[in-house]
Order: structure tokens, then sequence, then C-alpha cells
């Protein structure tokens, strides 16, 4: 209890985690915990493994699976992919969009494991799609969308705060997730914050 009247906690997270979901439980986290220093680390999945490996950070979120068997594994989300479209797509009206009506579209990537995702859906579905640009930022991707480069595969925490003309509509055939989950040091001794952060987590999930 004395540990969580200060204190600091190093989080490392993957950017889509950290600008859409992670915010609601640092919000629960800081009402309980207000003395506790909370500093973000943004990465790729790999790069937060390797903060989390490496000591600079005590929990991780990023997207499974993971290879190291020094880092223990605990699942916090499981994810649909959605299709980022303009209002003036064909396909914007529709409830639900096949994988294969895209293969004649230019896509906009939103890279990382999520564009990996996407891309071997893509190949599932039976094309290679068309480029047409990518980048690691989920707002940068929206606005690409909006001005008509093309249409974008991205997890469903990408669906939040469109632009007024871009339209999410859910995938079918074949249904694309993917599973976000927190990671640590097996066996190392977590600190207070960090183990209350996990216990959020666990209650988070339980409710």
């Amino acid at each position: 209890m004395a540990a969580l009247r200060g204190g600091r906690l190093a989080i490392a997270t993957i950017p889509s985690i950290s600008a859409c979901w992670l915010p609601r439980m640092i919000q629960r986290f800081r009402e309980r915990h207000p003395r506790v220093e909370l500093r973000l680390m943004e990465q790729s999945s790999e790069g937060v493994a390797e903060l989390v490996e490496t000591h600079q950070a005590e929990l991780g979120f990023l997207q499974l699976p993971i290879s190291s068997e020094r880092l223990q594994q605990r699942l916090v989300l499981n994810e649909r992919f959605i299709v980022l479209v303009p209002k003036s797509h064909p396909l914007a009206g529709q409830a639900s969009i096949r994988l294969a009506e895209l293969a004649a579209e230019s896509f906009v990537f939103y890279k990382g494991r999520a564009r990996d995702t996407a891309l071997a859906a893509c190949r599932q579905a039976g094309f290679h799609p068309r480029v047409a640009c990518e980048s690691g930022e989920l707002e940068t991707v929206r606005a690409l969308v909006a001005a008509g480069l093309g249409v974008a595969i991205v997890p469903q925490l990408g669906a939040q705060t469109l632009p007024p003309n871009v339209l999410a509509v859910p995938l079918r055939a074949p249904q694309v997730r993917r599973q976000i989950g927190v990671i640590w040091i097996r066996r190392n001794e977590l600190s207070a914050g960090a183990a209350a952060f996990l216990g959020l987590l666990k209650s988070a999930a339980a409710a």
C-alpha cells in the first residue's frame, strides 16, 4: 500500500491501444492510485516486447502471439477488423463486406502486425492488395481514406472518431480478428503499481 502512494509504472504499448483503449484503464487506475507516476512508451509489437524484456517497461500491450519464453502473457482484447470506406463508395451502404469484393481497390494500410494480419486475410481471399500508401498512425489512415486514396482494413478500435465522410463496415468471409495481450517478465516480482494495474485489467475483463 505504501508503494502505491508513490513510485512509477512504465507501460509500453502499440499506438492503437494507447490511443483508443488504454486511456479509460489509465483513468480508472489514476482514480484509485493518483500518486503513481505513469510513463507510456509507444512502439510496434516487436518494440513493446523488447522494451519489456530489457526492463525499460514493466508491462506491455501488443498484438499476440509472442515468441519469447521470458515473457508472461494475458489476453485482454479479442478484436475484429473492419473496413473503412468513403461514404461515396459503392459498398458503403452494405451491412457487411466480403473481402473478395475489395480485390480491385487501392488500400491504405495501417503499419505493424495489423498490416500483416490484413495482408494475410487478402491473400486468403484470393488477391494481393494494391497498396496506395501506409501509415503508422490511425488518424492518418482515416484521413487518407477520407481523401479518397483507398479503403483500409483496420482493427475495430480504428472506427472511433471517424471523419464525417468515412464509414466503418464489418468484414465477413473471412472474418478477420486480432488478439491483444498484456505481457511482463516471467517470474519477476512485479512492482505494486504493475500488480495493481493487472488486477484492474482482470476486474474489467470479469465485468
